[in-house]
């Protein structure tokens, strides 16, 4: 079997893949989400962490063949982008992944076999209450696989995990209730599975097929299926010392359930479902500092039918009104401080996290385009169309950029046409059309259109540059404007004195 090394840019590779793959996929697995809340988003969340990683490891110019560096980016952007109950224990795995990567220069079978045992420790120390039959259960199987061949190289390991997993999947209506009254696998270890696929495609060069039965049937939320377990889900970034996090694992397992604390090195995620958000976040208080707080109300979560999206508006919001206004038309806001950017993440998940396959970025300002425009190839390689509008065009008296290159034009304008050009192309003392040049030349001798400027001698000596009989030519042509327009011997608006 033909076998790839798992270097850096394997690494990326997979992320990539993965993402592609939990793309394509992510609709079947929101279909598929029963267990513990059947709000259909498990396939989002993991997609979505996946793509946090796949951009931090993307971030990392290391030209160095090590896995390490790019190993440690993608485990910190899964955990600081992990989204609900799957996402933050997906991100663990990842972590448990990265930290035997990190460590071995040049992985071989081996190393992979305990990078899969330590994501599996990870995963279930993670979680409160593990249950079976739940992506627990997946991760365990593909490990155990794993290690009954980890000396025969890394595309053996990393199909053999592959196929092991997808067998755990299929057994685990077998073992969570929940799964075999709706006739549908777990959501969360199908997601694993096709992370694992992408592993193996890329360590073997195979696309992996997809076995089209697996899903068993497309759940449908039934009225009998309302959930009934606490209201809201809590997630929240936690800075605080290793020594702290037990007191608060303790103080969240008390205030409700499918609690997950994941992390390390004083930067932690904390999801727990609660009928208390306030206890839940003093509780992150009490050991260190909670901030990117969020809080989902899962009953009417659950009650919301998702909707197809394929084209979406993201515009960016430097304050609440302004974002509530655009929210209200119907477009995806990224939300930033009064003087803040968004960063390429943002753009990428306001886009990714409603399905879209066509985008209009709409940057807030000339600083933000570049951002948008980074944001928009990034999508570009999902297949997603994508374009990007650039920052506002400011009119000639709106000031800023805008008068600049008005008072630039007027420049030119008078450089091309002699001085006496009319210095205001949209407003005429002399009462001509826009742009005539002859009745630029109806003013006096010496006279511009606008007080207090006087020609320059260079543009009489570039009247008379042809000679006395450019001279004449001119003298007529001005006497017909005259003429023609009020009729010979009276005097024009642009000659007063005449």
């Amino acid at each position: 079997m033909p076998e790839v090394a798992l270097d850096a840019a394997a690494v990326r590779e997979w992320m990539r893949a993965s993402q592609t793959a939990l793309g394509n996929r992510r609709a079947e697995i929101d279909a598929l989400n029963v267990y513990p809340v059947p709000d259909g988003d498990t396939g989002t969340n993991m997609y979505l962490t996946v793509e946090a990683a796949a951009i931090s490891a993307m971030e990392i110019t290391d030209p160095r063949p090590e896995p390490g560096p790019v190993a440690e980016a993608l485990a910190r952007g899964a955990l600081l982008g992990a989204r609900g109950n799957s996402g933050v224990i997906l991100s663990q795995m990842l972590r448990g992944l990265a930290d035997v990567l990190a460590t071995t220069p040049a992985p071989d079978g081996a190393a992979l076999s305990a990078g899969l045992t330590r994501a599996a420790d990870l995963a279930y120390s993670a979680v409160s209450r593990p249950v079976e039959g739940t992506v627990l259960t997946v991760a365990r199987a593909a490990a155990e696989a794993g290690a009954q061949v980890a000396q025969s190289g890394l595309a053996h390991v990393a199909k053999a995990a592959s196929g092991k997993a997808h067998e755990a999947l299929a057994l685990t209506p077998t073992q969570l209730p929940e799964l075999a009254a709706a006739g549908v696998v777990d959501a969360g270890g199908m997601g694993y599975c096709v992370v694992l696929d992408a592993l193996a495609g890329v360590l073997t060069g195979e696309e992996l097929a997809i076995d089209p039965t697996e899903t068993l049937v497309v759940h449908e939320p039934q009225p009998g299926q309302e959930y009934t377990g606490p209201r809201y889900e809590v997630m929240y970034l936690l800075d605080a010392e290793d020594d702290g996090i037990p007191r608060l694992r303790a103080h969240l397992d008390e205030l409700g359930d499918s609690l997950v604390v994941v992390g390390g090195g004083g930067l932690w995620n904390v999801h727990v479902h609660t009928e208390t958000i306030g206890a839940a976040i003093e509780a992150g208080i009490d050991v260190g500092r909670p901030h990117r707080i969020a809080v989902t109300d899962l009953i009417e979560q659950q009650r919301s039918r998702p909707r197809d999206i394929t084209r979406v508006v993201v515009a960016v919001a430097h304050g609440p009104g302004v974002a509530e206004l655009l929210e209200d038309s119907g477009a995806m806001v990224v939300r930033t401080p009064p003087k803040g950017r968004p960063s390429t993440r943002d753009f990428v998940r306001a886009v990714t996290s409603c399905g879209a396959r066509e985008a209009l970025l709409l940057p807030s300002d000339a600083d933000s385009t570049p951002v948008a425009k980074a944001a928009a190839e990034f999508l570009r390689d999902d297949d997603i169309r994508v374009a990007v509008v650039p920052e506002p065009f400011h009119r000639p008296d709106a000031g800023g950029g805008g008068r600049a290159r008005f008072r630039g034009r007027l420049r030119r304008r008078r450089r091309d046409h002699g001085p006496g050009v009319e210095c205001d192309p949209l407003r005429r003392r002399d009462g001509g059309q826009q742009g005539s040049h002859h009745h630029s030349r109806s003013l006096p001798s010496g006279r511009c259109a606008r007080p207090g400027r006087r020609r320059h001698r260079g543009d009489r000596q570039r009247r008379h540059r042809g000679g006395p009989a450019r001279h004449r030519a001119d003298e007529q042509q001005h006497q017909r404007t005259r003429h023609g327009r009020y009729g010979p011997g009276l005097p024009t608006r642009a000659d007063p004195h005449h």
